[in-house]
C-alpha cells in the first residue's frame, strides 16, 4: 500500500523524520515515465518507450514490485500525492500506447490498475475548489484516458 507520513507535524514545524519514501518513489516515476514517453514521442526511438513500460511494469504490474491500486486513509496524504504523481505516468503511458514492444497482456493489466486505483479515489466534487479538488480532476480525467471510462470523462469536465 501507498504509505507517505506528513512532512509537517504542526503548522511551521517540520518533520524530518518523516516517511516520505513512496512519495519521492512515486514522483519519480511518474516524471521518468512522462520523460520517457515523450523522448519516445519526438524520436520513434524505441529504447524510451521500453524503458518506459519497465517503469509501468514495475510500479504496476509485477506483482511483487507493484503497489496495491487504492488510496490509503491513514493520514489523507495519499489524496493529493497519488494525483500529483501519477498522472505524470499515464500521460507517459498514453504517449507510448500503441508501441509494438509493450506486451498486450502487461497492458491490460496496466488499464486494469489504472481503473483500480481510479475508482478507489470516490467522485465527490467539493462546492469550493480546493488543491486537492483540481489534482482529483485532474487525476480522474487522465486515468479516464488510459481506461477509456466515457463516465469518468464526463464527470470530470461536467
Amino acid at each position: 500500500d501507498y504509505f507517505s507520513e506528513t512532512p509537517y507535524s504542526s503548522d511551521g514545524v517540520y518533520n524530518p523524520d518523516a516517511d516520505r519514501s513512496d512519495y519521492y518513489g512515486a514522483i519519480a516515476v511518474g516524471k521518468a515515465v512522462r520523460n520517457l514517453g515523450l523522448a519516445y514521442a519526438l524520436t520513434g526511438e524505441n529504447k524510451y518507450a521500453d524503458k518506459a513500460v519497465q517503469l509501468i511494469n514495475a510500479w504496476s504490474v509485477n506483482p511483487e514490485t507493484r503497489m496495491n491500486p487504492k488510496f490509503t486513509d491513514f493520514n489523507g496524504q495519499s489524496y493529493v500525492e497519488i494525483p500529483i504523481t501519477l498522472t505524470g505516468m499515464f500521460y507517459g503511458a498514453d504517449l507510448i500506447w500503441n508501441y509494438q514492444g509493450w506486451n498486450v497482456a502487461d497492458k491490460n493489466v496496466f488499464k486494469s490498475w489504472v481503473g483500480d486505483i481510479s475508482t478507489s479515489r470516490g467522485r465527490s466534487k467539493e462546492s469550493t475548489p480546493t488543491n486537492y479538488e483540481n489534482w482529483k480532476v485532474l487525476f480522474v480525467s487522465s486515468s479516464a484516458v488510459i481506461t477509456g471510462d466515457n463516465n469518468d470523462m464526463d464527470w470530470a469536465f461536467q
